[in-house]
């Protein structure tokens, strides 16, 4: 019996010493640090048998994403397909999916320009009609160029030094991702010609906040709806191994709060 454990059980050491060295090097040195809010990293609905504090990372996608920027991305990282010679479905799958690294830029130029489209969209909804619904959707718009999350995603790469060195400020972040492609009809008719569309989406977006170093909302007042301001800040780290961990959460209005 014995010798059937033992090889299980050096297994499981050895994958644990290995999770544990590859945490220590990671957080070893030079990590950046960025200070966001519940905007980026709102709490996750929790259950009763699992009382870690978790956040979840949130992000948006540039406004030119759908533009076509998304293509050039898409072949700067790999992928290249050929245009299907029949097809009557407007979409066709470009190769597997692949693993990247994506840039995230805080509360710079991309949110700005994202908030700025959101309230021009909220001026044309206006203009158009007095209904009520007219005006809820225009004010949603309006909460979300106020309250939305202002982590954006601007850049890809295969390689992470190359994307640090393409995007030298503080305020971006470099996190691991998984991307996916597609060749998309665009227009959705058989005359339409095909074009390079991709997702991309980041590895770890679940966080779990420290035991000593955290303050979360009184129950009942967990959910963070987007349209309020943020009620804590989050000091958000990114190691060696560009993999993200959470050093502390504060109240947004305590003076404790790091800047």
């Amino acid at each position: 019996m014995m010798r059937r454990v033992l090889p299980l059980a050096l297994l499981v050491m050895g994958a644990n010493a290995y999770m544990l060295v590859a945490v220590a090097v990671n957080r070893s040195s030079d990590a950046s640090r960025v200070v966001m809010t519940e905007r980026e990293l709102p709490l996750q609905a929790r259950s009763e048998r699992d009382s870690a504090v978790k956040l979840v990372l949130r992000y948006e996608e540039p406004v030119d994403w759908w533009k076509g920027r998304d293509g050039e991305v898409m072949r700067a990282l790999g992928f290249s397909c050929a245009t299907p010679l029949l097809s009557d479905l407007n979409i066709a799958p470009c190769g597997l999916g692949r693993r990247v690294f994506a840039a995230f830029e805080y509360d710079g130029p991309a949110w700005q320009a994202i908030a700025a489209k959101r309230l021009r969209d909220r001026d044309e909804l206006l203009q158009k009609s007095g209904d009520r619904n007219v005006q809820s959707q225009a004010d949603y718009l309006e909460q979300l160029a106020k309250h939305g999350t202002h982590l954006v995603l601007v850049d890809a790469s295969l390689d992470p030094e190359a994307l640090r060195r393409a995007h030298p400020d503080p305020r971006v972040i470099i996190l691991p991702a998984d991307v996916r492609a597609w060749l998309y009809r665009e227009p959705p008719t058989p005359s339409g010609s095909w074009v390079l569309r991709g997702r991309i989406a980041i590895v770890t977006t679940e966080l779990i906040a420290p035991v000593a170093q955290r303050w979360v909302p009184p129950p009942g007042k967990l959910e963070y709806r987007a349209i309020t301001p943020p009620r804590y800040a989050v000091v958000l780290k990114v190691g060696r191994r560009h993999e993200p961990w959470v050093e502390a959460v504060t109240p947004i209005d305590s003076p404790e709060t790091p800047r």
